[in-house]
């Protein structure tokens, strides 16, 4: 029998994805009030607009879901995002501005949002959630509990180390702690 038992993200992965999908959410506040540009593009090609919208919002989702999942490539991507479209700040602010107030300070919302889940995203608690887990022969116990049948799972040890039972690796070592499993120092589990 094996059982696994996966970690949950530190609160400030879980707290950068909400505020992440709270700025999402903005998003058709501001397709509410809609400017002169955004109007013409739709007028001009609404199926077209629609697909563009669709796909951008999946790429975003799929990069929320992948940095819930511990997926470090999907942080890398939305910080790329995000820093690509600081330039383009000055344009676009006074035009959701002109559009509607009430466009333009969920516009400023929406990055205030996605700044602070930035910020968060690269804390020390979130990075240790991004970094891989220890190599081995068995599953790292920093990302999941394992509990096996001792019958079906020969060669599992106890280290005399960190007390854990795990399948020593190939030159004799723990893959926790990374102490030498061997001699007087190991016991059978």
């Amino acid at each position: 029998m094996i059982t696994l038992n996966v970690m949950k993200p530190p609160s400030t992965v879980r707290r950068a994805v909400k505020m992440f999908a709270a700025s999402l959410l903005l998003g058709p506040v501001q397709l509410l009030f809609p400017d002169s540009l955004t109007q013409q593009a739709f007028m001009a090609a609404p199926a077209f607009s629609v697909i563009v919208l669709g796909g951008v919002l999946a790429l975003l989702l799929l990069l929320l879901w992948s940095i819930y999942r511990a997926k470090n490539w999907a942080r890398v991507v939305l910080t790329v995002l995000f820093v690509l479209g600081i330039p383009l700040l000055p344009f676009t602010l006074p035009i959701q501005f002109s559009a509607s107030l009430i466009a333009g300070i969920a516009a400023v919302v929406q990055i205030v949002l996605q700044v602070m889940a930035l910020l968060s995203l690269y804390r020390v608690e979130s990075a240790q959630w991004f970094r891989p887990p220890l190599t081995g022969n068995s599953i790292s116990d920093e990302v999941v509990t394992l509990s096996i049948s001792l019958a079906s799972a020969p060669g599992i040890r106890v280290c005399a180390h960190c007390k854990l039972k795990v399948i020593p690796t190939h030159d004799g070592k723990c893959p926790s702690c990374q102490g030498i499993i061997g001699g007087a120092d190991a016991a059978t589990a």
